[in-house]
């Protein structure tokens, strides 16, 4: 791991020592005449204690040029306005929308210009692209199905391991290759084929109390493939593994079973360091180019699609969130008639106490009845997905948040069920009709919704995740971050987007690698601005009425216009909850509705 992957805070300690160090040597170097002495020291400073990756070259100068253009079109509306006395508030504010358009044109055809994305044979660099050529769908070779592989030496002494895997990626994800083989597949296919082999052979030995089989993992890049390793073995029963970089392997060891990923797509999986290095008896060979049929998305008439809100809270949440679906109610009984036929499904994210279930029970009889919204609670199984993605426990890098790795989850299933589906936290709110009937025609004419948020990819996204996403490309650090919490899709953005999503979010390190935390990265959002940039479907579509985060105020000033009255409760409502569940701030009136 480099320093710049360590030091990914700013106030990290380890950083601090390094620019204490360095700085000293910079100010010795600073005594020698002029300040080119400095530079070079100065320079390597930053690098080592980066908390980025390094922007791509090239990056400058085009900004500076974008800077140059938005000067001159600032001019000539300054120019315009005093000059032209003669034009109306109307033509004015109209020169502006066609001057800001130029702009935005302006700068996305540089950007695309410089990543390449706007190349017609582009393809996701991290990413299994949307569909892959017929042509390198291949039958396994008679080499690729022949178990048998003699040892080459019977007297070698090295270490011997039950299950081998050899892994070649190509790169480390910092300069992304074409050929380079997407971390993606390397957790569904590779360690899917392993934990496979692990099950059965505890199945064949018949006796679970055995020890646990042994895995010996060769890589040619391990910074990414070593950690999710480590995350797969832990929640892979009786599997104990090892991750090595094929220049760390022992000459002679020994291996029963090998299993090799088998493709011509992607770089060739057999390295002759692994050859030379490890022995083995049998092998697995498991396909990496056909796509995999169950990432179809569903068959379902568009006309039989069912626009539907998804939303999830714990207690913590559930006062802003009954409010949330109050607003839907609201939106969706003055403006939907005739038009939509919304329904809304509401995940509870825990067991919720008897008291405080019978008032969610009460808002969903509402909107079932009086509003006309089909809606449903359904309990989120956290026991079928890994320990880490759980909440309300410290197991996470966030405080027990499972990463929030959970939305995608309950987003992909819906959209598979009914074909359009619309997240929306908690803390949102339909402010009026045009927040949600907008927001779904544009949902259905483009296939995915969202809108920009605050901070852009370099300050909200860790390197880590750049790399899993082989993202690192000229200009994509100063884009805007998409918005999380109003997201939409359909199934015509499904391979493009949505399915992306969702597997990067079974992925620990997608979308919470080792290291991050909310000061340098955001999770899903971070996963779903990389995604949306790469697959070139940009965030809007969003109706600006849509509000969010009041669960970041206060509970009597939450309650605003949007919803209506409702004999399920009395405003502003407050729950007890169990002590640690909710932030009592004591400076102000009462607790917050805060995660």
């Amino acid at each position: 791991m480099t320093l710049s992957e360590q030091c990914v805070s700013r106030r990290d300690p380890k950083c601090k020592v390094l620019k204490s160090a360095y700085g000293s040597v910079a100010r010795e170097g600073c005594r020698l005449p002029g300040y080119g002495s400095c530079k070079p020291t100065i320079s390597k400073l930053k690098n080592l204690c980066a908390d980025r990756l390094r922007r791509p070259e090239g990056l400058k100068s085009n900004c500076a040029l974008s800077c140059i253009w938005i000067i001159v079109t600032l001019l000539s509306l300054f120019a315009a306005l005093h000059l032209g006395t003669s034009l109306t508030h109307g033509q004015l504010l109209s020169s502006a929308k066609i001057e800001g358009r130029r702009v935005s044109y302006f700068l996305g055809r540089n950007w695309r210009r410089l990543t390449g994305i706007s190349s017609s044979n582009y393809t996701y660099p991290g990413l299994v692209p949307p569909y892959v050529n017929d042509s390198f769908c291949s039958v396994p070779s008679r080499a690729d199905l022949d178990p048998q592989h003699g040892l080459v030496n019977q007297s070698a002494n090295g270490p011997e391991f039950p299950l081998c895997l050899a892994v070649s990626i190509g790169d480390d994800g910092s300069r992304p290759q074409g050929k380079a083989l997407p971390y993606q597949l390397v957790y569904t296919r590779l360690f899917g084929a392993l934990k496979e082999e692990v099950e059965a052979s505890r199945a064949r030995s018949g006796d679970k109390n055995k020890e646990d089989v042994q895995v010996l993992v060769g890589v040619d890049f391990g910074s990414v493939v070593c950690k999710m390793l480590r995350d797969h073995a832990e929640e892979v029963p009786g599997m104990s593994a090892q991750c090595r970089t094929f220049e760390e392997l022992e000459a002679g060891t020994r291996c029963g079973l090998l299993v090799l990923g088998r493709s011509q797509r992607f770089v060739p999986q057999m390295s002759p360091l692994f050859s030379r290095a490890v022995e083995w008896k049998k092998r697995r060979s498991v396909d990496l180019d056909c796509p995999n049929p169950q990432h179809e998305p569903p068959a379902i008439p568009e006309k039989d699609w069912q626009p539907t809100v998804v939303t999830g809270f714990s207690s913590n949440h559930m006062a802003v969130g009954l409010l949330m679906l109050r607003s839907l109610g609201r939106a969706a009984k003055e403006g939907t008639s005739g038009l939509f036929n919304v329904s809304v499904v509401v995940y509870a994210m825990e067991v919720f106490l008897p008291e405080h279930q019978k008032l969610l029970d009460c808002v969903l009889d509402e909107l079932n009845h009086e509003y006309n919204v089909r809606a449903e609670m359904r309990l989120f199984d956290f026991s079928a997905h890994p320990k880490w993605m759980r909440i309300n426990q410290d197991l996470g890098y966030f405080g027990g948040t499972g990463e929030y790795a959970w939305k995608a989850i309950m987003v992909h299933t819906i959209l598979r069920e009914r074909g359009i589906a619309v997240w929306a936290d908690a803390g949102d709110r339909f402010k009026d009709t045009d927040s949600l009937v907008e927001t779904l025609k544009v949902l259905k004419a483009t296939g995915f919704v969202s809108r920009k948020s605050h901070g852009t990819v370099w300050t909200r996204t860790h390197p880590l995740h750049l790399k899993f996403l082989r993202a690192n490309l000229p200009g994509i650090w100063d884009q805007e971050n998409c918005e999380a919490a109003i997201v939409g899709f359909t199934l015509k953005k499904y391979k493009e987007i949505a399915r992306p999503w969702f597997e990067c979010s079974t992925i620990r390190q997608c979308i919470a690698p080792d290291g991050s935390d909310r000061s340098n990265h955001r999770q899903d959002q971070a996963a779903l601005t990389l995604l949306s940039i790469l697959s070139r479907n940009p965030c809007e579509g969003a109706h600006n009425n849509f509000g969010h985060h009041l669960d970041d105020h206060p509970i009597d000033t939450a309650v605003t216009p949007g919803v209506y009255t409702t004999h399920c409760y009395v405003d502003p409502l407050r729950l007890d909850l169990p002590q640690g569940t909710h932030l009592d701030q004591a400076e102000h009136s009462g607790p917050y509705l805060w995660h």
